[in-house]
């Protein structure tokens, strides 16, 4: 009788536990069916590189895709650029819903109560992956680096997972070179967290010490400007690439050739012109505090409450780190896509925060269960911030920065 009462309560439990994973994908699905542009609106500046081959190019970071769809076909249309970009951007959106519904159901076991705020910031805050549901991000390569740092941190605590991470290094970084300063700090950080855990541990020291080199050593060996070009200038890109697609390239072949052969002259031509910076800084940025308000005063009011509450030294360092990773992310605003870095910001702080969750790390728990709390006690302020944070998705947040940054696209243009 225990055994068919015991076995009945378990098919009870499995019928009514709930769907996290439902309730992500179809919020998810919902920003994204609201900003996804169409056809027509598809940035060339991010469908070129979904043409790009090795054969071509050399061996290249961020050419890995454009081989495998060139792999099928020599010319691939806008159109069926953006099918595929598309179908991979609803795979993302299905596996970032089962990641977050797995992570929630393991939470809810042991912090029911609580379980609501670090979900609810990724659906409801600006600045996290929904932008790349919009024009100017549609199709960039940044789904694929959130994806690696996602199995990267799965790896990372498994003791037979932790071997493959300087691996998956590499791979992230031949998929986009970005993830050096996009994503790595946390990774990296993550990884001195389990090593601070386990300090006697000389594996794991040989694989965060290798990880790293592999990061550095790929992004110093991808961007190094090469000294025999496969074309000798921006033109014979755009005639390379008029025979592979239909893309109306607007100056996306110019991108092209001084990302993969003259990046260093890109950049430092483009950031001689600093009025396009301060231009930012005095319209984009203002903007992008006042959307994000409350998801700002929540961080720092996390990690200085985390830090503060600390008794182990080595510990309080660690969480210190994770309190000034965005700093490790400034290299990435000499570039111009301001759009896509402070959601990088957001997005990496928040893979800590469910992690450090997932793990059911003490300090941790009890900081978010305080804050839980004072949420509770000040329910309207809370609901109101809510609203406030997810009217975001409708806002002109990426109108703002475009209307900015398409005053120095001639600029662009112009480097020859």
């Amino acid at each position: 009788m225990k055994t068919h009462q015991t076995e009945r309560i378990g098919c009870n439990q499995n019928k009514n536990r709930p769907y996290y994973e439902a309730v992500v994908f179809l919020m998810l699905v919902t920003a994204w069916v609201v900003q996804v542009p169409d056809v027509e609106r598809l940035s060339p500046y991010t469908s070129v590189y979904y043409v790009l081959s090795f054969s071509d190019f050399g061996f290249q970071t961020r050419i890995l895709i454009g081989s495998i769809v060139t792999a099928f076909s020599n010319y691939v249309s806008n159109r069926v650029i953006y099918i595929i970009i598309s179908v991979l951007s609803a795979a993302f959106i299905g596996i970032i819903s089962l990641v977050v519904g797995h992570l929630m159901r393991i939470i809810a076991q042991n912090e029911s109560e609580s379980i609501w705020i670090l979900p609810t910031l990724l659906l409801a805050c600006p600045l996290s992956i929904q932008y790349l549901f919009n024009a100017n991000n549609y199709g960039r390569y940044d789904l694929f680096s959130i994806e690696m740092a996602v199995l990267i941190l799965f790896c990372i605590r498994s003791e037979k997972g932790k071997w493959a991470l300087p691996f998956l290094c590499f791979f992230a970084m031949l998929l986009n070179f970005n993830f050096a300063v996009m994503y790595m700090p946390s990774m990296a950080a993550v990884m001195l967290y389990e090593l601070a855990a386990k300090p006697k541990s000389k594996a794991r020291l040989f694989i965060f010490l290798i990880s790293c080199i592999v990061v550095v050593g790929s992004f110093v060996y991808f961007k190094i400007p090469a000294q025999n070009a496969a074309f000798a200038d921006p033109g014979e890109v755009g005639q390379y690439l008029t025979r592979r697609t239909d893309v109306n390239l607007k100056g996306a072949e110019i991108q092209v050739f001084f990302d993969f052969f003259k990046f260093t002259n890109w950049i430092s031509h483009f950031n001689k012109q600093s009025t396009w910076i301060i231009d930012l800084l005095k319209t984009y940025l203002p903007y992008v505090i006042l959307m994000n308000l409350p998801m700002l005063v929540f961080f720092i009011s996390f990690w200085v409450e985390a830090v503060r509450t600390i008794n182990i030294r080595s510990k309080r360092l660690i969480y210190l780190l994770f309190a000034l990773l965005p700093l490790f992310g400034l290299p990435m605003f000499l570039a111009a896509d301001w759009d896509r870095w402070f959601p990088t910001l957001f997005i990496s702080q928040l893979m800590v925060l469910f992690y450090l969750v997932a793990t059911n790390d003490r300090t941790t728990l009890n900081v978010l269960r305080r804050l839980h709390g004072f949420l509770l006690h000040h329910e309207l302020l809370t609901v109101i911030s809510l609203i406030f944070l997810a009217s975001g998705m409708y806002s002109r947040i990426h109108s703002v920065f475009e209307s900015v940054i398409l005053k120095y696209i001639d600029l662009i243009r112009s480097f020859n």
